[in-house]
């Protein structure tokens, strides 16, 4: 059973510990993570046929425009809620040892509107960091790299969730940085593998003389190997709350170790 830390990480520390949530969890939350990978085939599978039509096979004005950012909003709506879901079992299982389905599914989807302003509200900071410097949407990126927990975590509003996430990172910006590029390469590296053997796997299949023939089974392809993919899906966010869990140590100490212990209780 997973317990969380009682004491500051070194960074070994937290990759270890991002793992160890993750094998608590992946089980129980692995239909979740099903779905939450179709609903990102289909927002890649959308971009993919855009970028397929031909300019004269393009739809007129209104309808092209309507219908492309409804289809964009509502995938996009979906994501937010199923990354919430995810998150929602995530944080139920670190604090009480246990992860149904369904109080992830109740906690995920009622804090979802303050996740997806919380979302809207990062993504407009990160896009005005870059624009004015790179700097500061660097900053802004280690800044604002808890952020996404917290509606869920803590039950916080997007503007508070922002203002949480500046008082954890403040002091620990450099220290940050280094956990946030470690883990993130794990995670690419475990991603890119998996990717990688499920498109060797699939090259019998693919007939290059047929390329309608080759684009069906090269779709079929990126479903299957979303969906064998899919029990990692926790990974990623499992290190980011391990990264979580250790800058509320740092900041918040002895006090989170009695909320930890009361919600066990």
């Amino acid at each position: 059973m997973y317990r969380l830390p009682t004491a500051p990480l070194p960074i070994s520390g937290v990759l270890d510990d991002g793992f160890r949530l993750f094998r608590a969890v992946w089980r129980p939350l692995l239909p979740i993570s099903v779905v939450a990978a179709l609903i990102s085939d289909l927002g890649q599978g959308l971009l993919a046929g855009l970028m397929d039509v031909k300019p004269g096979e393009l739809p007129t004005g209104p309808l092209l425009g309507t219908g492309t950012i409804g289809s964009i909003a509502v995938i996009f709506v979906l994501s937010v809620v199923s990354w919430a879901v995810l998150l929602a079992g995530i944080d139920q299982s670190a604090r009480t040892g246990r992860s149904p389905i369904r109080d992830a599914l109740g906690i995920g989807i009622r804090r979802s509107p303050a996740a997806l302003a919380t979302a809207i509200l990062a993504t407009l900071a990160l896009v005005a960091g870059f624009v004015l410097l790179v700097i500061p949407g660097m900053y802004l990126m280690v800044v604002l790299y808890p952020v996404f927990i917290l509606p869920i975590a803590e039950q916080l509003g997007p503007w508070r969730s922002m203002q949480r996430a500046y008082d954890l990172v403040t002091g620990s910006w450099w220290r940050t940085a280094t956990v946030i590029t470690v883990l993130g390469l794990v995670v690419v590296a475990v991603f890119a593998l998996a990717s990688v053997l499920g498109g060797l796997a699939a090259v019998p299949f693919i007939d290059n003389d047929n390329a309608e023939a080759a684009l069906e089974v090269a779709l079929v392809v990126q479903v299957v190997v979303s969906l064998l993919l899919s029990p990692l899906l926790p990974l990623p966010y499992c290190m980011m709350y391990a990264l979580y869990t250790d800058l509320r140590l740092r900041k918040d100490g002895a006090d989170l170790l009695e909320r930890a212990a009361a919600a066990r209780v």
